[in-house]
């Protein structure tokens, strides 16, 4: 028999991610995991009332194998030149591979804005040196770059819970070496050199505040809708910014941009 820990807080995660259970899920606050035992449960419920004061629940579940249906629930996903998979499933080969864990919550590729971004990728013709990602979640996009091209990614974000999960995919993709994590807000923390490459996958507001901070060749924006475009655009144009392409995924945005070398 299988059994099911829930805890309402997203700290836990990164406990029982420490306790490698059979599967692992966040969803929101949410955290639910699996353990092939009740002794095993048992002691990560204990691991969490040490830790954060709240007691899980606990309860036995009908004999299945929950790992292969955790899987299933997300099956290979093809975006651009890219597979995202799941577990230990194997890769299409004339893509290049992305293993995610399933049930992330900081993006593990199913997200419009996501697919987007990783479209795009795909579609630049320079190969970068340096990649900056601000607001990197799951460093899914850092992750992708540096599977397309030699280059160095320093990839931010100012949740620290976040960072964590994304240090975890990165080992996963055997990128450590290549990708560079920074808690920070903005670019507080940056060198004021231009990178060749910015992406930032984030919401509209804060993508039109940091326009003026932003120094890069070439920047990839996404993580807004289609009627909110318009006042991003404006805002990096300003900045010094020209269009280059434009795609839209089920009503999410993303604008690829150049350095106006004419200003």
């Amino acid at each position: 028999m299988t059994w099911q820990l829930e805890a309402e807080h997203e700290r836990a995660h990164d406990l029982l991610d420490e306790l490698e259970p059979l599967a692992l899920s966040l969803f929101g606050a949410r955290v639910q995991a699996l353990f092939a035992s009740r002794e095993e449960a048992e002691r990560a419920r204990r691991h969490i009332e040490t830790h954060l004061g709240v007691t899980p629940s606990l309860h036995e579940l009908p004999a299945r194998d929950w790992v292969t249906d955790n899987a299933r629930a997300f099956p290979p996903l093809v975006v651009g030149p890219f597979t995202i998979v799941h577990g230990d499933r194997p890769a299409n080969p004339a893509t290049h591979l992305i293993r995610m864990k399933a049930g992330a919550g900081f993006g593990t590729g199913e997200h419009p804005s996501t697919a987007g971004c990783l479209q795009a990728l795909g579609a630049l013709t320079t190969p970068p040196r340096t990649v900056l990602d601000m607001g990197c979640g799951s460093a899914i996009l850092s992750i992708a770059a540096a599977l397309l091209w030699d280059c160095d990614v320093i990839a931010v974000d100012n949740d620290p819970l976040a960072l964590t999960f994304a240090r975890c995919q990165i080992a996963e993709n055997g990128l450590a070496h290549r990708i560079h994590l920074v808690c920070a807000d903005a670019f507080s923390a940056l060198p004021d050199a231009p990178f060749d490459l910015a992406i930032a996958n984030i919401l509209a507001r804060p993508l039109i505040d940091m326009a003026p901070s932003i120094h890069a060749t070439t920047v990839i924006l996404s993580g807004f809708l289609d009627d909110q475009s318009a006042a991003v655009l404006d805002a990096y144009r300003q900045a010094g910014y020209a269009p280059c392409a434009t795609a839209t995924v089920d009503g999410w945005t993303t604008l690829t941009l150049a350095a106006d070398r004419s200003r």
